[in-house]
């Protein structure tokens, strides 16, 4: 009889400790990826009938896996119920900070941001500041896990020697190194040198 009752206090003791450490083990792992703030919710509001929820001065904050650090805020955030986990965002602005501690600004007027994977397209008055350097483009996405923005569509790049004009400029976000080309390899990148 013992021995029975020292085998079930064994397996239900068991039972409870692994489901103990799976949840709170998977928990700390989803915490640790992102940290979601936001200011105010309304859920299915009439005025915004398609929306499921809507996000005043909504603020997302995320660090990769190399250490980059990504927040993206705007005056508004919506999601949908057929794609939930991406928020369409209006007025947008996003701050990277690279592992020197140096930040990338981005100002645009829209942007969806995946809330699972940390991917953001922005769209509409792009502008983006870093360092000495600023750049002007219609749009801009962000491929938070492979640390690359891809600018793309009437790009105007500006520092204090030149001006550059092209179709597309690929940012890696770990090296800082950026690549510039045209779409139509028979077309060449503009460049102007200031005096």
């Amino acid at each position: 009889m013992k021995k029975r009752y020292i085998i079930q206090v064994f397996l239900i003791s068991s039972i409870f400790i692994l489901i103990f450490f799976t949840y709170f083990s998977s928990t700390e792992k989803k915490i640790e990826k992102k940290k979601i703030t936001q200011n105010k919710t309304i859920i299915s509001n009439k005025d915004e009938k398609d929306a499921r929820n809507v996000i005043e001065n909504a603020n997302f904050v995320t660090r990769g896996n190399s250490g980059v650090l990504f927040e993206i805020k705007s005056d508004t955030a919506k999601t949908f119920s057929e794609n939930p986990e991406v928020s369409h965002m209006t007025n947008v602005l996003a701050v990277i900070t690279l592992l020197n501690g140096e930040k990338i600004f981005i100002k645009s007027d829209n942007a969806r941001f995946n809330q699972l994977n940390s991917n953001s397209f922005f769209e509409g008055n792009i502008k983006i500041d870093y360092s000495e350097n600023k750049i002007l483009c219609e749009n801009l996405d962000i491929k938070f896990m492979d640390n690359l923005i891809v600018l793309y569509n009437n790009i105007e790049f500006t520092d204090l020697e030149k001006i550059i004009y092209a179709d597309q400029m690929n940012i890696n976000l770990v090296n800082r190194q950026a690549k510039v080309f045209m779409f139509d390899e028979n077309k060449k990148v503009k460049t102007i040198i200031k005096n």
